[in-house]
């Protein structure tokens, strides 16, 4: 045993360092693309608390239901409490366990083939193949990279029962249950994992299938909620078009064919192919995608027990891709029906085809030669491929240069980084760009309005929201966005509507009941507003604008309370710096000045451009009698272009003017003492 772990160290060290050179640079890259719904919901991933994890484990997020990858997001951010989200720390997460990952793959090839050399190669493969750049990039891609750790850690205890040991069998067992049921709450797309091993079983391994199909028989029947989980989190997958059932199996067969080349010749990879079944089905090859398919397995039967290890390698492959094959469509159809991350578990199929059999067997030592040299062009294509995430500028330009005018997600996700970095110009081209391809896109009007929001241009804003909801009536982001621009006009009885739009359309929309709560607040309504705001924080319990609203309104009847809102506020947003000016404030009325001095000088270094702060921090500093800085806090409010109260600005003067001649007349005594 010893002396087999020796021979396997340089495998190992080689499966650690090489992906941490080829994946190391990550750890300075933003975050991009879909990781945006990590920070869009991410109030419930800040701090370990018992609403959190209720909602982790009792909601959908985005779509899908996968509460063991929110609560690795969860334990994340406690490596970092102080500074949450930290883009370093998820990268570094997702470069570990897709280490992991390729130590597994080692471990069960080579229970499956014994030579270690080749098997090294099959998990090299694994390791470093270009397709795996997306996964491990992303770090929404922790989702699949921790479903494939619990689902490989399931195979490997699987693959190693003996049943001479009932005890021993039954509680390896039960552990491989439990790992194969994490991982379906982790991605549910691993529910392939139990066909995958009773093709193992079968085919490698000599187990009759009525067996293997008891012994699975409980993972299959965990399969079963975890369909309905699904179908309840996407209640409505819409897509732009749907194929019939009979274009289906070749949209199967020219994705089976797109992939099959991306492995052999990965180049031109991209984060958008623009390969969705409309596009598939215009071409004129599409009638003829089905020859190379059929040809492989033709071939394949034809030599099935010389080439059975090659067989059950490209069933693996194909199966560990299946829930996104298209046979079921899937929202990621309006995009494309081929996703590089799609391919992240089923490349170990690709590893078992390296078995030394058959075709194999005559040229061992030269196929080995060159699959190390091909290996070896891999890490650098990989190397490079790494660097288009460094962030969406960089991302969705490289998709626009490799497959262009095909979809317009590239050209609408670029305009909204551009918009993000005040590029607005370049921003209303991308928009302008993704329209021509597509003129009725709901998102990119809704962007491009979210564009011209930040440009000032409300009315323009307001168009585009309009084009965004006539073309897609269920689009409700802007209905809550066209709330938002009625409300700054002072329509409130249309943004009320919109907003009841909204919550029509999505019952457990929190920002939506937050922004109705603000509507009333504003017309003076606090009951409705004390309601929406309570509501708006059941569906999301670290909303911190919901919590700092309700304490503006507890503020003056309340104060304990409101110093309770603001604190949360701050807990769930230690950012935030009107929470951190409100809660000063409440800390003046309460005669709390030291405490009061310390919220606002936090809430100034976090906004020092805001008058409001310097002039509540002069009160401040004027009961503490400190008469001369305050008299400076209100001269910079002043420059800042605030207007203080002339009131408050009245008395300082008047205390500072007071105090001036008392010691004045107290220097005079001493000067007569004298």
């Amino acid at each position: 045993m010893k002396s087999r772990l020796q021979s396997f160290l340089p495998i190992i060290l080689m499966l650690i360092l090489l992906p941490l050179i080829i994946f190391g640079r990550t750890m300075t890259h933003e975050f991009v693309w879909d990781d945006q719904f990590i920070l869009d919901h991410g109030s419930y991933l800040t701090g370990i608390r018992a609403e959190s994890l209720h909602h982790i484990w009792s909601q959908p997020y985005n779509e899908l239901y996968v509460p063991v990858a929110l609560t690795a997001w969860l334990l994340l951010n406690q490596l970092d409490p102080d500074s949450p989200f930290n883009p370093r720390v998820f990268h570094a997460a997702n470069i570990i366990l897709h280490i992991i990952n390729s130590l597994f793959v080692f471990f069960i090839l080579f229970h499956l083939i014994k030579d270690r050399w080749i098997v090294a190669l099959g998990a090299m493969m694994f390791a470093v193949h270009p397709v795996q750049v997306e996964v491990v990039a992303l770090a929404w891609g922790l989702k699949d990279l921790l479903s494939a750790s619990l689902g490989f850690g399931a195979m490997l205890i699987y693959l190693n029962l003996n049943d001479s040991n009932l005890l021993r069998y039954w509680l390896g067992y039960s552990l491989a249950t439990l790992l194969f049921g994490l991982a379906l709450f982790a991605k549910p797309s691993i529910l392939v994992l139990p066909l995958i091993l009773m093709v193992i079983d079968g085919a490698l391994r000599g187990v009759n299938w009525k067996i293997s199909f008891k012994r699975f028989g409980l993972w299959l029947a965990l399969i079963v909620p975890i369909i309905f989980l699904t179908r309840w989190a996407q209640p409505h997958t819409v897509l732009d078009f749907v194929p019939s059932l009979w274009a289906r199996p070749l949209i199967w067969c020219d994705a089976i064919q797109f992939y099959l080349w991306k492995l052999i010749l990965p180049f031109n990879l991209s984060v958008s192919y623009g390969r969705t079944p409309l596009w598939v089905m215009a071409q004129g090859w599409f009638w003829w995608s089905w020859v190379i398919p059929v040809l492989i397995l033709v071939v394949v039967l034809w030599k099935f027990t010389a080439y059975r290890y090659v067989w059950v390698g490209l069933v693996i492959f194909v199966l560990g891709w299946l829930p996104v094959s298209g046979f079921v469509p899937f929202e990621y159809q309006n995009w494309s029906t081929v996703a590089d991350r799609y391919l992240y578990f089923s490349i170990f199929g690709i590893g078992i085809m390296l078995k030394p059999e058959g075709f194999l067997h005559s040229f061992r030592r030269a196929g080995g030669i060159v699959l190390s040299i091909i290996c070896i062009a891999w890490v650098m294509l990989s190397y490079q491929q790494v660097s288009i995430w460094k962030n969406e500028g960089v991302l969705w330009s490289d998709a626009i240069t490799k497959y262009p005018d095909r979809i317009p997600m590239p050209y609408n996700n670029r305009g909204v980084w551009y918009a993000r970095q005040g590029q607005f110009d370049r921003a209303l081209a991308d928009f302008d760009a993704a329209l021509r391809i597509q003129l009725d896109n709901a998102s990119v009007y809704h962007n491009r309005g979210e564009a011209y929001i930040k440009m000032g241009d409300l009315p323009r804003a307001l168009e585009n929201f309009n084009r965004a909801i006539e073309y897609d009536p269920q689009y409700f982001k802007s209905y809550r966005s066209r709330a938002v621009i009625y409300r700054m006009q002072g329509n409130y009885s249309q943004a009320l509507h919109d907003l009841n739009r909204v919550l029509q359309l999505k019952a457990n929309d929190a920002e939506s009941y937050y922004q109705r709560g603000y509507l009333y607040q504003i017309q003076g309504d606090v009951e409705h507003a004390l309601a929406d705001y309570q509501h708006a924080l059941y569906l999301n319990p670290n909303l911190a604008q919901a919590y700092n609203n309700r304490g503006v309104l507890y503020q003056q009847q309340h104060p304990q309370q409101a110093l309770a809102d603001f604190t949360r506020a701050i807990e769930c947003d230690p950012s935030y710096a009107k929470a951190f000016h409100n809660r000063g404030n409440v800390y003046v009325a309460l005669g709390q000045y030291r405490q009061a001095l310390a919220d606002l000088e936090q809430a100034l270094r976090l906004e020092p451009e805001n008058g409001a702060i310097y002039q509540s921090r002069a009160v401040t500093l004027f009961f503490m009698g400190q008469f001369d800085a305050a008299q400076q806090d209100i001269e910079r409010a002043q420059a800042l272009g605030f207007t203080p109260n002339p009131d408050f600005v009245k008395t300082l003067y008047e205390r500072m003017k007071a105090e001036g001649g008392r010691m004045k007349d107290e220097g005079g005594r001493r000067k007569d003492e004298g």
